[in-house]
């Protein structure tokens, strides 16, 4: 795995499962665009799916990239639009700034993970020993 992908996923590997545990449980208040939440009024707002499915996809698509499985890059891509889109059904819709950075972050994405050929290499290269 290149180098700076296996540092990024490493982290994301950790830190998403545990960040989902700590927003599933009622026991952390968050902070969202410098409002203090509490449980209740978080999972009211939409936030608490949006950030939910975000830390799910994160999870599965680093944990499919460390098994070289290709499809999960898509996951990774469609991380930071599908939290907008929840919110956009939602009562709290996202701003304009909110969906340009979104669509920036996952066309950023999306030619890490599709236009380096290191990564792309790595997700052609047979399974580890062989």
């Amino acid at each position: 795995m290149p180098y700076l992908l296996r540092m990024y996923c490493q982290g994301a590997m950790v830190i998403a499962p545990a960040f989902l545990i700590l927003l599933i449980l009622p026991i952390v208040e968050w902070e969202v665009d410098g409002h203090r939440m509490s449980y209740a009024d978080q999972w009211l707002s939409g936030e608490g799916i949006a950030s939910a499915a975000a830390l799910v996809f994160i999870s599965v698509g680093t944990w499919g990239l460390a098994a070289r499985k290709r499809a999960s890059r898509w996951l990774l891509v469609f991380s930071p639009v599908v939290p907008s889109f929840l919110l956009a059904i939602s009562p709290g819709a996202p701003t304009v700034e909110t969906i340009a950075s979104t669509v920036v972050t996952a066309i950023v994405f999306y030619f890490c993970l599709f236009h380096i050929r290191t990564v792309c290499e790595y997700l052609d290269a047979e399974r580890v020993g062989a």
